[in-house]
């Protein structure tokens, strides 16, 4: 990889470099500035293993490939280096894992990099984004864990019980150079969702990551907890990661077409069809850990149903536009236990593949999918999703084209992580996936 120049903002005293791993943890370990000739370009030293670790524990999860031996560089890519606004003297930089001076096989931004090198191949680009929903929380005295207010979907009341908070995060996320575009209160007691600019993938994922941390930062200065799972409260809405994806060749967004189907050009139903094709596989992608099944349940906007619809937001897909077409999609099944970097690289190659094989997605659902009958779903091609993690896995596995996209190495390490979360937590209360899984995403 080409050496890029190094900055440093201005103060800078530590400087973390990140890396997400196949459980969806991210991690840093931070170098102090007096040691940058050092790491600049080198990188920091992790052990192999860390791809091979569960949620649950700091233990090599069994057939992973991986064992105690061996070392990685984890290399700045300095492109993203930024300081922290909320933790004055820090710098932010995500890592790019890599050996004996090449890419590793295992590096979750390798694989969206190679993704998105063969849709360039093909004269196709990607725009992104995701939207992302998330609960500040306390903890009471006995471990329970309680929202900070009752509220329902875009309550003002939320944006002023929670402003103080709510304006901390929008300042340090528009101090690292990310572009807020929308805040609201969603549908769960407290929940916020927070909406980022689209971009390029890679970007998109980064930012990700970004907001997933500045959030934890920002709750603790507040006194809250910060939960990105899934379903942190059983009765209560879950919180999504959805993907906006727009396609584009030669400066042209090649979605809208005023006289396609639901506003879509032949290839922008094609790379629907690819995302729904493959679906149950991806679910073990996008929804990785047991918590995603309790979300991921009909008549809750979660998009349980593989189908796709015209505003619809109880389908999988849900189509956005206007009377020139539709310019971009939404894919609602996603959550915020999945790492960013493998969702986005598995949408855009169930992509890729619906168009270089021209799928077709089928009619659209124009109401709830739950409501249909047997012969309705079987008309229009309903497709189920896994109902639990270890479905989903079995799917996985079973899927070749997202088999060959991560490699041998990748898929390897990432079905042992989700075989050992599976085995570990299979049986497990929703209070005890609570526990254990708070704030680890």
């Amino acid at each position: 990889m080409s050496q890029v120049p190094v900055y440093l903002p201005e103060g800078t005293r530590l400087t973390r470099v990140v890396w997400v791993d196949n459980a969806n943890v991210a991690r840093a370990k931070a170098f102090h500035t007096a040691s940058l000739a050092r790491f600049a370009h080198n990188g920091v030293g992790i052990a192999a293993a860390q791809m091979g670790i569960p949620a649950q524990f700091d233990a090599i999860a069994p057939g992973s490939g991986l064992t105690p031996a061996g070392e990685i560089r984890l290399v700045p890519d300095w492109t993203t280096c930024v300081a922290l606004p909320h933790a004055p003297g820090h710098a932010r930089v995500l890592g790019d894992m890599r050996l004996d001076d090449a890419d590793w096989p295992l590096c979750p931004r390798g694989y969206l990099r190679r993704v998105v090198s063969r849709a360039q191949e093909l004269g196709l680009k990607f725009q992104t984004a995701f939207e992302t929903e998330f609960y500040w929380v306390r903890r009471t005295q006995d471990e329970c864990v309680v929202p900070l207010m009752q509220s329902v979907f875009a309550s003002t009341l939320t944006l002023d019980s929670l402003r103080p908070a709510i304006d901390d995060l929008v300042d340090s996320l528009v101090g690292q150079g990310l572009p807020v575009e929308l805040v609201h209160g969603e549908c769960g007691p407290g929940q916020i969702e927070v909406s980022l600019h689209h971009t390029d993938p890679l970007t998109a994922a980064d930012r990700m990551v970004a907001l997933r941390e500045t959030a934890h930062a920002i709750g603790l200065r507040h006194g809250y907890a910060t939960t990105f799972l899934p379903k942190p409260f059983l009765h209560a809405a879950g919180s999504g990661a959805h993907v906006h994806l727009s396609l584009w060749r030669e400066g042209r967004n090649t979605l809208p077409d005023p006289e396609g189907l639901g506003g879509l050009s032949q290839e922008g139903l094609a790379a629907v069809a690819g995302i729904l094709d493959h679906l149950p596989a991806l679910c073990a992608v996008l929804n990785p850990v047991t918590n995603s099944y309790r979300r991921l349940v009909p008549s809750s906007w979660s998009g349980s149903h593989g189908v796709w619809g015209f505003e619809n937001r109880e389908t999988a897909v849900r189509v956005l536009g206007g009377p020139q077409g539709s310019t971009h999609f939404e894919l609602k099944t996603p959550d915020c236990a999945a790492n960013p970097h493998l969702a986005m690289g598995s949408i855009l190659t169930a992509v890729l593949d619906g168009i270089g094989r021209g799928l077709h997605p089928g009619q659209p659902v124009d109401r709830d999918p739950a409501t249909l009958t047997t012969a309705e779903r079987e008309k229009l091609g309903v497709r189920p999703l896994p109902s639990s993690l270890g479905e989903a896995i079995e799917r996985f596995a079973g899927n070749k084209l997202l088999q060959e996209a991560f490699g041998p190495e990748l898929a390897r390490a990432f079905t042992a992580v989700r075989k050992s979360e599976w085995d570990h937590m299979r049986e497990f209360t929703h209070g005890d996936e609570v526990q254990l899984l708070l704030t680890r995403y």
